[in-house]
């Protein structure tokens, strides 16, 4: 059943919830760019919103998920987001309207590595744990099969961002200049590690993490194992497609169960 907030500015956020209101609450970020929403979820090499619900009879977590204002999904494009901040706090809005002041858990691929990383410097008391998957940002090739490519992989944002841009002018939603200046908040002038913090502030966030790594230009390698420089972190680099076990998911569930309660 999907549910609606409505913002102070009046944008409307939609959001659902699996599992009972007394589990521990987890909060999904889901990948896409800034396509960010629910169905997005389908076809990843790990789904939490299909699998988590049902674990233990579907008695152990509350699973939250949600739509990111003005992405792919049910939530209202308008208005459009001014920075980073705009996403934290629909995020943190949509947590006070089901978890109240419970500690969270945060799941996130994609884009939702750097909404969870905002999250945890902006409010680091409400979480206990965080499973960051193939998270986007800025780095140079290491490891990644084929093509390598040369410097940082600043190009990568046309993936990211510039695809959805394009779809925001055709409808007539905006104009090319706010694009302009929301693409520079986001992408350009905000730090460039994984742009909801720089490197050395990724390294000191004291959460238990969970980073499963990226394998190509839009999700770095090297942007997981700097994330997973953290105090409290683990690393799993080789988990996606030929590298898919039943061990990836036992072992994001068993890192979600170590850190939940009830």
């Amino acid at each position: 059943q999907m549910h609606q907030l409505r913002r102070p500015c009046g944008c409307r956020i939609h959001y659902s919830v699996r599992g009972p209101s007394d589990g521990t609450p987890v909060l999904l970020l889901a990948p896409g760019g800034m396509r960010s929403c629910i169905a997005n979820w389908m076809g990843q090499p790990y789904d939490p919103w299909s699998r988590l619900p049902g674990l233990g009879g579907g008695s152990k977590y509350k699973v939250i998920a949600m739509d990111q204002r003005a992405g792919a999904g049910d939530s209202d494009h308008l208005p459009l987001p001014t920075s980073w901040a705009t996403f934290r706090d629909d995020q943190l809005a949509v947590l006070d309207a089901t978890a109240g002041d419970r500690k969270c858990l945060l799941v996130g691929s994609c884009i939702g590595p750097s909404f969870i990383v905002n999250l945890l410097r902006a409010a680091p008391e409400r979480f206990s744990a965080a499973v960051l998957m193939q998270p986007i940002g800025l780095a140079r090739h290491t490891t990644e099969p084929g093509e390598p490519w040369l410097g940082l992989n600043t190009f990568a944002s046309k993936h990211w961002f510039g695809d959805w841009a394009g779809e925001q002018l055709r409808a007539g939603r905006t104009e090319r200049s706010t694009l302009s200046d929301l693409h520079e908040s986001m992408f350009v002038r905000s730090p460039p590690f994984i742009f909801t913090a720089s490197r050395e502030e990724a390294r000191v966030l004291p959460h238990p993490l969970l980073v499963l790594a990226g394998k190509d230009c839009f999700h770095p390698t090297e942007v997981a194992r700097d994330l997973a420089r953290a105090p409290g972190a683990r690393y799993v680099e080789r988990w996606r497609d030929e590298d898919y076990t039943p061990d990836t998911p036992d072992t994001i569930e068993a890192f979600l169960a170590e850190h939940s309660y009830g």
